[in-house]
């Protein structure tokens, strides 16, 4: 299933931090969980590079 948008929740004012877990509403109804896995990462790869890893 394709989400083209999500539904704006509540936002938090923190940086997010490893271990964190954090909801998604992409749909009324619909929660998705998720949990950050590492910040800043660090890679050669310049997109990458600073970027939050995360499960959901």
């Amino acid at each position: 299933m394709a989400f083209k948008e999500l539904i704006a929740m509540k936002k938090s004012l923190k940086y997010p931090e490893e271990g964190d877990v954090f909801v998604l509403q992409p749909l009324k109804n619909l929660f998705y969980f998720g949990k950050v896995i590492r910040t800043n990462l660090k890679s050669t790869d310049s997109f990458i590079n600073g970027m939050t890893l995360i499960y959901i």
